[in-house]
């Protein structure tokens, strides 16, 4: 594994219900983009936008690379198919590392899952299939797997699929309550790699 580098991969959810805080949501996600590109070390990122359908946006490519989100890039729309979106981000990202180089790996995953409601779409994942799929990713592989949600209890949502309680966040359903939520997430992920780069053996010279 290459332990200097961070995979971040988000699913965020574009249903329509996000269209009320829709700038808000664009903005409090290219300010977390901007800040994680100052992070040190390298970084992969990953962008899932999910509705009833899934749509790849960037697929661990290096987030220098990244542009922010706008209106046409982020235009809500239709129901909230989450456990499709997290099952199928899993897989997608599992059979990518698969297919890497072990020397290539990122040495810490971590994904965050950002959604204003609860599922209501998913047609091929199961919860009990994803909590499984979260819990092997966590216990085998050491990903750092963070759910942030409106509408619903996000602790017990988390739960449910074997997210770990300290690792769920609430946030009001509003303009300022997305922004917080990203914010919160930047400070979380940012604490995240700082613990990851100290876990480091040093090198001696």
């Amino acid at each position: 594994m290459n332990m200097d580098l961070v995979e971040i991969a988000c699913v965020v959810d574009r249903s329509g219900s996000m269209a009320s805080i829709c700038s808000d949501a664009i903005g409090g996600f290219n300010s977390f983009l901007a800040s994680q590109k100052t992070q040190p070390g390298s970084t992969k990122f990953t962008l899932v936008l999910f509705d009833n359908e899934y749509q790849v946006v960037h697929n661990g490519v290096d987030i220098k690379l990244v542009e922010g989100l706008n209106t046409t890039t982020f235009m809500p729309r239709g129901s909230t198919a989450l456990l499709d979106a997290i099952g199928k981000t899993i897989d997608d990202i599992g059979t990518r590392l698969s297919q890497t180089p072990e020397s290539d790996r990122p040495g810490k995953v971590i994904l965050a899952i950002l959604t204003d409601g609860e599922e209501n779409a998913s047609t091929v994942y199961t919860p009990e299939k994803v909590a499984g799929m979260i819990r092997n990713q966590q216990e085998q592989y050491k990903w750092d797997v963070m759910f942030l949600a409106a509408n619903q209890d996000a602790i017990l949502a988390a739960k449910k699929l074997a997210i770990p309680s300290e690792n769920a966040i609430n946030f009001s359903p509003s303009g300022a309550g997305v922004k917080m939520a990203f914010s919160a997430l930047n400070a979380d992920i940012n604490h995240r790699r700082e613990s990851h780069r100290s876990s480091k053996p040093k090198e001696i010279k």
